[in-house]
């Protein structure tokens, strides 16, 4: 397909699906953002809320110091806040962020989570330790459970909105929502092991990111493929 006919097929999709009005997009996804997050909190209220730890082995028990949840949280929340700024904001073009972009920078976060919630906890002593009846698995759920709400808030607020790279959009997306919901999960969870940290908190970021990639394919597209 030539470079004329690949740009009249786009400008048909595109004439093919009306934009709202700002004024109603803006109130569709405040409507939605404010769901999702009393959504997520309820339900981060109701697993228990901010946990400062538990039983590690035999009589030893471990808490979290309060120092430490502020730390690994406030880091947390810049970081979260950096992925939607890089990964939801479309920057300085209406096509929004290229796809090497979004790529890179989820990667950067991802990895930046990782990285501080180690290296935060690493300065309390016991604070990654290995808690051997708390692999992940619970915090792969929890993660799913409160990540999926804002997944789908911030791919409504993206519906029929990228014409070039709807599924790197998509897989942004989850990122995204993938990295707010860390927040959430670290205030709930008090394991730092980095194996426990790889299997319930970052493997659920690489799962709402495939969602989100499908998602793009079947709502952020102009037009189904």
């Amino acid at each position: 397909m030539s470079c004329d006919q690949r740009k009249a097929e786009l400008l048909a999709l595109i004439a093919s699906s009306p934009s709202p009005a700002r004024a109603q997009h803006r109130a569709r996804t405040l409507v939605a953002a404010a769901g999702a997050l009393g959504i997520a909190i309820g339900l981060f209220l109701a697993l228990g809320g901010v946990r400062l730890g538990g039983e590690l082995t035999g009589d030893l028990a471990l808490a979290r110091p309060v120092p430490l949840i502020l730390a690994t949280s406030i880091g947390a929340a810049v970081l979260a806040v950096a992925a939607l700024w890089g990964l939801v904001h479309r920057g300085g073009s209406m096509l929004g962020r290229p796809r090497g972009w979004l790529l890179v920078f989820s990667l950067l976060v991802v990895s930046s989570l990782l990285a501080w919630k180690l290296l935060a906890s690493s300065v309390f002593p016991d604070m990654t330790l290995a808690w051997p009846t708390r692999p992940g698995l619970r915090c792969i759920g929890v993660s799913l459970l409160l990540g999926i709400w804002p997944l789908a808030a911030l791919s409504l607020a993206r519906a029929r909105g990228d014409a070039v790279h709807p599924r790197s959009t998509g897989a942004a997306l989850g990122v995204a929502a993938g990295a707010c919901t860390w927040l959430l999960v670290d205030l709930w969870c008090p394991v730092a092991h980095p194996t426990h940290l790889l299997l319930g908190h970052v493997l659920p970021i690489a799962v709402l990111a495939l969602a989100g990639a499908w998602i793009g394919s079947r709502w952020i597209a102009l037009a189904r493929s």
